[in-house]
Formats: structure tokens, sequence, C-alpha cells
């Protein structure tokens, strides 16, 4: 990318912002109202958190997130598009009554490198895709997990081409059987087109929607783990890795890998929690 993460920092004379004024600016207006000069530009923000979690603590201050998702661009890692999501916290804003708050100075920036897959498709656009189909790893573990999504996006173009692959499947497909009884309870709905149940792990395999992985890494920090404790104990005395992938918003792939193959594969669709 052309601006590394560490080229990043707080625009010194930032201004104060309600979490309100935030929300009503465009994401490239934000980020250059926050960000110094010379950063990519930002193509989504999010104000405050998102999904479920918990209220803020109570008292007299709040503190305002804001997250800023900069361009993406082909990574110097093959096979995948980057980019820098920037963190910033305003400073504890004095309550006005209701969900109102004070003006407040950005006062923390935490960065990040987000991935996506993309494969061989180097075209002007193939970077260009929301937030959730990206996934952030950790620093320290980063070279292990995009290894994992190669591994698996390789074995994917495998069971594509109808290759018999040289490990185990299985697939656990909870969401087709519940979709289809939801249809059968209301026929006055349209059903959904293609749906079924898949019982073929390397269909399923094919399937997968790798271009919207949301989590990639350590399969113990994962829900479901869906690997058994014997099925991660070292294989001839090689110590095996076992890591998970969440994509779009119903597919597991939890595998166990030995060196620079995939030993054993697991895939699971399912509605996500909580529902």
């Amino acid at each position: 990318m052309a601006l590394s993460i560490a080229a990043l920092a707080l625009r010194p004379d930032a201004p104060a912002l309600t979490p309100d004024q935030a929300r009503m600016m465009a994401a490239p207006a934000l980020a250059d109202a926050l960000l110094a000069t010379g950063h990519p530009s930002a193509v989504e923000a999010l104000v405050g958190t998102e999904g479920m979690v918990p209220p803020p603590p109570p008292g007299p201050t709040e503190i305002t997130p804001i997250t800023l998702y900069l361009k993406a661009a082909p990574s110097r890692q093959k096979g995948f598009c980057e980019r820098i999501v920037a963190q910033i916290a305003l400073q504890p804003a004095q309550r006005l009554g209701g969900r109102r708050l004070a003006p407040a100075l950005p006062d923390r920036l935490a960065t990040s490198i987000a991935y996506r897959w993309i494969g061989n498709d180097r075209g002007k656009t193939a970077c260009e895709a929301p937030r959730w189909n990206f996934f952030a790893p950790d620093p320290a573990e980063t070279a292990s997990v995009l290894k994992a999504v190669r591994l698996l996006a390789r074995a994917q173009q495998e069971a594509k081409a109808g290759k018999s692959l040289p490990f185990p499947i299985s697939v656990d497909d909870q969401y087709g059987p519940q979709m289809l009884e939801f249809e059968r309870s209301h026929p006055a709905l349209l059903p959904l087109p293609g749906l079924k149940i898949i019982t073929d792990g390397q269909q399923a395999l094919a399937d997968l929607p790798m271009e919207a992985i949301r989590y990639a890494g350590p399969a113990d920090r994962a829900f479901p783990m869906l690997l058994k404790p014997a099925e991660l104990a070292p294989r001839r005395g090689i110590a095996v890795e076992a890591m998970t992938l969440f994509l779009a918003d119903r597919w597991t792939a939890s595998m166990v890998l030995g060196g620079r193959r995939i030993v054993l594969l697991r895939l699971r669709r399912a509605i996500p929690a909580p529902f």
C-alpha cells in the first residue's frame, strides 16, 4: 500500500465533534477532519459500536469510538487486498441528557490491517467490497492465517475441478433444513431460489464464499469449535495448527493444518447467533 500504518497520525488541529456530527459527515470528510494530511481516503466510517454490545458504564462522561475503513488496494501478500482500519477514540465527553454528548476532540488512534481474498483477480475493482468482507488477523499470526486462507482457496479450486482431495471433509448443514421448514410453514412467501440441504463436503467446499471472509484465526478463539481435541494431536511427531474461518453470514470452516497442507476440514452452515 502507498502508506504504512506507522505513517498514520491524528490531525493536530482536529475539531471537536459530537457523535451526531460525526455520523452526518461522509467517510472521506470525517477522515480528513480526524487524520493528519496524507492518509488514504476513507470509504466507510462507523461511529459508535456495532452489534450487540453492553451499554456504556454509568457516569458523567462517555467515550465515543470512531472506526475509519481506508481505501483498499492489492496487497503485497499474493492473492489478497488489504486496507488500513483506523480506530479513533474521542476524549470523554459530558452527557447533556438522553443520548446527547458534548463535542470532544480525538484522543487515541489504533490501527490494524484487514485483508480480503481475491485470488488472481487483480482488476481495478477487485478490492471494492464492504467492510464485513475483510478480516483483520492478529499481527503476530498474520503469516499463519494467510497461509490457511491460501490453502483453503487452493483446495476449493481442486474441489471445483472435481479432483479427489487428500483430506477428509465433513459438512453440517443446519441452515438448509431450517429454511426449508420455514418455507413449508409459510407457504404464502416466495421460496428462496436454489435452496437445498447440502450433504456433500466437496460441493460445500466448492461453494464457499471465499471473497467474504469475516474472521480468520486460531480455532480455539472461535465459536463454534468444530474440531475435536483428539484431532489436534501431533501427527507423526509433527505439530498441527487449527484454524477457523467465518465466511459471509452462514459458513464456518475449521481446518487442521500439518505443515503446508490441510489434513482435516469441517464445514458448518447455520444461521448465526443469536438467532
